[in-house]
């Protein structure tokens, strides 16, 4: 895609009897769970919170995220816990839910005991 850009952008140029430079860098991986990861994860939710706590997404989400390095490397799982209304992330206006911090951490705890159990 990137050498396609370039292709077109510089063909484009010349059409002007112009230059043009490129400069790319490599961005993140993409955030991809493992099946396996993810069903640890769900069982552990409906264990401790109930049924109704797990509510997996319709549709796959583009995260971008350093996560995903670590998910290059060892089969896990990206969770969200559920910031209720509120701007979106990495925005000046969003507003964190401090009353999610316990059960954030209830999560890992649990996780971590279910999992080493």
């Amino acid at each position: 895609m990137r050498q396609r850009i370039e292709d077109v952008a510089t063909f484009q140029a010349k059409s002007y009897n112009a230059q043009v430079s490129f400069t790319s860098e490599v961005g993140y991986p993409a955030t991809i769970n493992d099946d396996a990861a993810v069903q640890v994860a769900v069982a552990s939710i409906k264990r401790h919170f109930g049924e109704g706590a797990v509510s997996q997404l319709a549709v796959p989400m583009m995260f971008s995220e350093d996560f995903s390095f670590m998910l290059n490397k060892v089969p896990g799982a990206y969770v969200l816990i559920g910031n209720g209304d509120s701007s979106g992330l990495h925005s000046t206006t969003y507003d964190f839910n401090d009353d999610i911090l316990v059960r954030g951490a209830a999560f890992f705890y649990n996780l971590a005991r279910d999992h080493f159990a």
